[in-house]
């Protein structure tokens, strides 16, 4: 979650940003009906697509990258490379807040078992 105001992640001045990795079974993110809202060539080794719209159920504005060619086994990237691409985009500003952060998985029906290992390294400069 973004904001302009320092750990605002729940008013509708916030934004959420999703970085869909693969996606399975017909799940589509919050503004595919829109279609595109842009597209970022050469982010972690691909091309992506963005979408956008409100997430009617929060007010919350969401921003989805898909990659035009699904990740399979591994994925490393520096997710500040993810921001400043959205931030040249004019998603928001460099000097935007992330306040919350968070990895997984989500499913959205059925039941599902997923083992997965999550490693992450933060550097704060």
């Amino acid at each position: 979650m973004t904001n302009d105001i320092k750990g605002d992640s729940t008013s509708s001045s916030s934004h959420e940003l999703m970085l869909w990795l693969q996606y399975e079974g017909g799940q589509l993110p919050i503004g595919w009906t829109n279609g595109p809202a842009a597209t970022i060539d050469n982010l972690f080794g691909t091309s992506w697509t963005l979408y956008e719209d409100v997430n009617t159920d929060t007010g919350i504005t969401v921003s989805t990258l898909m990659p035009t060619k699904q990740f399979e086994g591994s994925f490393s990237g520096d997710l500040k490379d993810w921001l400043l691409a959205l931030a040249n985009l004019g998603i928001f500003t460099e000097s935007t807040y992330v306040n919350v952060g968070n990895a997984g998985t989500e499913f959205f029906y059925g039941n599902a078992v997923m083992n997965s290992t999550l490693g992450l390294q933060i550097n704060l400069a």
